[in-house]
């Protein structure tokens, strides 16, 4: 399951997701507010958390080793520099790169 935060408020992947984020990000640049995202992957085998560099800071578990297919995730993550949170198409292109690679 994807499930993605931006400002507090959780969503789900499902087919109303991009066009949520894209509302999200344009409500919150119209309104000079600061623009955040968590995104949370979680199967039978991936449990990953990133977050953009805006996200509030907050404690929790580090996981100490990567199984090969989090790892292709962590790879596309850190190619396309989506943590940089100034780009809403790249969060938008790698959540669909991730959930084909999840099938």
């Amino acid at each position: 399951m994807i499930k993605v935060v931006i400002c507090e408020m959780e969503r789900v992947y499902d087919s109303s997701l991009f066009s949520w984020i894209r509302e999200q990000y344009c409500r919150r640049k119209s309104d000079g507010a600061e623009f955040w995202f968590r995104v949370s992957i979680r199967t039978h085998d991936v449990d990953l958390l990133f977050s953009s560099s805006a996200c509030p800071k907050r404690g929790g578990r580090r996981k100490p080793q990567v199984n090969q297919r989090e790892q292709r995730i962590v790879d596309l993550w850190t190619s396309m520099g989506v943590a940089a949170g100034s780009d809403i198409d790249l969060l938008l292109r790698f959540l669909h790169r991730v959930n084909e690679m999840l099938g």
